[in-house]
């Protein structure tokens, strides 16, 4: 006999959707018809990502009864507060003649400072909220009140201002029910140690619940002191009328002001909580006409007892800061931006750097200068190194450099005040862990964060642009949303020189790959850099396509899917390193640290041997002229113990120097100026397969418009200098140049240079030199920062918890930004002949003609890349740098 049973399904609703009867072995699955189900509605991150909150509206009537209802509580509060400074006033006997509880106490002198403070504090917060929400009612944003930045400092304001009034409150209750003068003083110190600490606490946040129970529990521990307490005049109504009070404001308290009825039922709950300690003051004076005074707590001018009380209130405050590490993280941003903000305006506000001077005034008639000493960067600059940092660094800065002495020492007292704050007061401190750090929200693409100071005019100095923060193009979003950002920065921005062959992968891969940074340690908050990403040219699209990614330490290649985490946290991971190999690598390491070895090694076979008037170092003296100054000034800033890049940059400092020792190490010198390989890998097949166009938005394409001047620039001063390369290999000076490179350079110089052998070879060593120091450079430190300052779409370092960036460290990048990116330095295009003073007659005309050359030729490319709004929206959205805003090199 076969066993029949029936398991009956059921869906959450409780209906039967679907039978299963089995049958022996057979299982007959029965299923009801029914409509397709609706999909679960998912909010995915990109939709709170890009989209700011927002802001709940409110009806008109229930934000004027708010409003009335701080109107009333100021009227109440200023009456009793009047009446209590001085009981002899006159002018509002009527008042107490219509409402009995609001007439004046009965006192022979002035009351004691402890019975009119509450109300006070009660005035000031009551006016500063009935004049803010009055404001926002006129401006159409009712009851709106974190809006802008203004309303939430206003607001912040209102919520510190509930600390004295609760506080001094409190201290109402102590002076009426504690006989014990020593208890009182003692009461008194605890008051205003609470004060202080509930203060820091509720403008700062980070504690609100913990808060909210301090305030709760005020109210509790007021009403136990009442019915535990002793009644020294006035009987047993003045407990109920306390006890009362407590109750009241803890009503209020737990009803909060998050709407507008809430906020009316609040101050008008709380109002009467003060009209029942207004009565409580009647009624005391009434049986002990002194009592105020006799109760009171003296504080004389610069006594100890008045020593002790301040030294209370700061104990609760510096209490709360450790206690609450959350509260203090509130307060370093307030602090942080406070102090580094007008450092970085003042830095990024000065005038334009001067134009070089000419080597000749600077030399001649003297005797040829010294060489250039070198020691390991750790030696000559030794502060706050704690690891090795061993490229070599200037010893001796040039006196090419030197001459501009209000500059030089401007920029030493500057960066000198800044190196002791990043080691005392940093702008992002690294050893307070994340968890106790503020962060960004969400959604905020920076701007909520940028300084408004940055946009200000003061004393004549202004920022460049206005001080407005680049935001990440349109564009840019877009291919973030469609999990393309890798791809497209690898086409057009500043990953495009990592970009590599990977036939492993399949015919026409191309990888990025970062795995070589996964041996760097990392702080114990953040994510380790590394990871790999793989493309493809898509023709059709006609754009480069990310195919997948593998994270930092894994194997798992993962295709792209914007909706999966494990993709958006490897792409994160790698967009990190990317960020990470630029900003430390190429742009510090290499062009500021690396290339300022070039300099070094023009002015030792130059200089140093009388031939500051030599024709190629003339020229090539336009790009390098304040090399020195940038690199042996400003970088200590950036790389010492808790400097900036220990702020923005996941790994330890000891890791970081180590990163940096290893790209001098591995710097292949002209890797992004091998413009031959980068072209091939972007462009695109035509239809039977073949090599066909570049890919149109591709910054190799805009890259080899300036390579051709450089090349056609170059290529004209060589002929001038040399009639053929025999001449060139006889240059003693250019090949002690050579030499020089050799030493410092430890991977030498590519094949292309042919040794300095060829004027063709010295011809393509300038144009790369020129292309790298300014184009390059530019993209680096410029244009390229557009999409890394998005913390949307960006981020230099990776929280573990999957967090946002806090806003310290977010604030640190920024700002270095602004100053890498927004200096007035000198600009490449101007006049520059004047550098041909002293240089042979027989080159100096020809070279003049073609200094003049250069400059049309990049007039003629402002022209062509600017003429239509269309195209300056490319320019920016592509982060092509058009010659207008290229400096001459990467100088102060």
């Amino acid at each position: 006999m076969k066993n029949e049973t029936a398991v009956q399904l059921k869906d959450d609703a409780g209906q039967d959707s679907a039978s299963i009867k089995r049958v022996g072995n057979e299982v007959v699955r029965q299923i009801k018809r029914s409509p397709i189900p609706t999909p679960i509605p998912i909010q995915y991150a990109d939709e709170v990502r890009f989209q700011k909150p927002e802001q709940p509206t409110y009806a008109i009537l229930p934000s004027i009864f708010s409003i009335l209802s701080l109107l009333f509580m100021a009227t109440l509060s200023s009456i009793m507060f009047i009446q209590l400074f001085n009981p002899a006033v006159t002018g509002l006997a009527w008042v107490g003649d219509l409402f009995t509880f609001l007439k004046p106490p009965q006192a022979g002198a002035n009351m004691a400072a402890w019975t009119w403070v509450p109300f006070l504090f009660t005035i000031i917060g009551s006016v500063l909220g009935m004049l803010f929400e009055l404001g926002l009612l006129l401006s159409g944003h009712a009851f709106q009140q974190t809006r802008t930045k203004f309303g939430v400092f206003i607001l912040n304001l209102r919520l510190l201002n509930l600390a004295p009034v609760v506080t001094t409150i409190f201290f109402f209750i102590t002076c009426m029910v504690v006989t014990h003068a020593d208890m009182r003083f003692t009461m008194l110190y605890l008051a205003g140690g609470a004060c202080f600490g509930l203060g820091f606490a509720l403008f700062f946040g980070g504690a609100q619940a913990l808060v909210a129970f301090a305030l709760a529990g005020i109210q509790v521990a007021q009403i136990i002191m009442v019915l535990t307490g002793t009644i020294p005049a006035g009987g047993e109504i003045i407990a109920w009328l306390l006890v009362g009070q407590a109750a009241l404001q803890l009503t209020a308290l737990l009803i909060g002001t998050a709407t507008p009825w809430k906020s009316t039922a609040f101050h008008t709950i709380s109002s009467i909580s003060g009209v029942l300690l207004y009565s409580a003051i009647l009624n005391v004076t009434a049986a002990d006409i002194s009592f105020s005074q006799s109760v009171a707590v003296a504080l004389p001018e610069g006594s100890l007892v008045l020593w002790s009380f301040m030294g209370a209130c700061i104990a609760g405050l510096v209490l709360t800061a450790v206690l609450l590490p959350k509260t203090l993280g509130g307060f370093l941003v307030m602090l942080s931006n406070t102090i580094w903000s007008p450092l970085y305006f003042f830095l990024v506000s000065a005038n334009r750097f001067p134009h070089p001077l000419n080597l000749t005034e600077v030399y001649g008639g003297k005797k040829p200068p010294e060489k250039t000493k070198l020691k390991p960067y750790y030696q000559a600059h030794p502060e706050f190194l704690l690891q090795r940092l061993s490229i070599p660094a200037v010893v001796n800065i040039e006196e090419s450099v030197t001459l501009f002495k209000k500059l030089i020492k401007t920029a030493r007292a500057a960066f000198s005040v800044m190196a002791i704050l990043d080691h005392y007061l940093p702008q992002a401190n690294v050893k307070i862990p994340l968890t106790n750090k503020k962060r960004m929200a969400i959604w905020s693409d920076g701007s909520e964060y940028w300084p408004g100071l940055f946009t200000k005019k003061i004393f004549g100095l202004h920022l460049p642009d206005g001080g407005k923060m680049d935001t990440a193009p349109e564009p840019v979003i877009a291919a973030f949303k469609e999990g393309q950002l890798l791809a497209y920065l690898a086409e057009s921005g500043v990953a495009s020189p990592f970009l590599k062959p990977a036939p492993e992968m399949g015919e026409g891969m191309l990888t990025i790959d970062f795995r070589f940074l996964e041996n760097y340690e990392t702080k114990p908050d953040y994510e380790s850099y590394g990871g790999a990403a793989y493309f493809k040219v898509n023709s059709t699209k006609k754009c480069l396509e990310l195919i997948s990614v593998v994270a930092p330490h894994s194997t798992d290649v993962l295709p792209v899917d914007p909706r999966s985490p494990s993709f958006r946290r490897a792409e994160s991971l790698v967009l990190a390193s990317m960020y990470y190999q630029v900003i430390s690598g190429k742009h510090l390491a290499e062009i500021h640290m690396t290339y300022n070895l070039v300099e070094v090694a023009m002015h030792d076979a130059f200089e140093a041997q009388g031939q500051w008037a030599h024709p190629f170092r003339t020229f090539m003296y336009l790009h390098f002229f304040a090399h020195e100054l940038a690199e042996e000034i400003t970088t200590e800033h950036l790389v010492q113990e808790g400097a900036v890049f220990s702020q923005v940059f996941a790994t330890t400092h000891d890791s970081l120097v180590n990163h940096l020792n290893d790209c001098y190490s591995n710097f292949e010198y002209g890797a992004d100026e091998d413009f031959e390989a980068r072209t091939a890998m972007l462009t695109m097949q035509d239809s039977a397969g073949k090599p066909g166009e570049l890919l149109p938005n591709a910054c190799i394409k805009w890259e080899l418009d300036y390579a051709k001047i450089w090349n056609g620039y170059t290529t004209a001063l060589i002929d001038i200098i040399y009639t053929d390369d025999a001449a060139v290999q006889a240059d003693k000076y250019l090949q002690d140049f050579h030499a020089g490179l050799l030493q410092v350079l430890i991977k030498g110089l590519p094949a292309r240079y042919e040794g300095f052998q060829t004027k063709a070879g010295v011809a393509r060593f300038a144009s790369d030199t020129i292309h790298h120091t300014v184009v390059r450079h530019q993209v680096y430190g410029t244009t390229g920062i557009r999409a890394a300052l998005d913390p949307r779409i960006s981020k230099v370092q990776v929280p573990m918890d999957g967090g946002t960036s806090a806003i310290n460290e977010w604030r640190s990048l920024a700002f270095v930004a602004l100053a890498t990116g927004k200096a007035r330095f000198t600009l490449l295009q101007g006049d520059f002949t004047n550098l041909l003073n002293g240089v042979d007659a027989k080159y100096k005309d020809d070279m003049h003609k073609v200094f003049d050359q250069l400059q049309e030729d990049l007039a003629k490319l402002e022209t062509e890349w600017t003429t239509t709004e269309e195209d300056k929206q490319h320019n920016y959205n592509y982060f092509r740098s058009v010659p207008s805003v290229l400096h001459t090199g990467p100088g102060y």
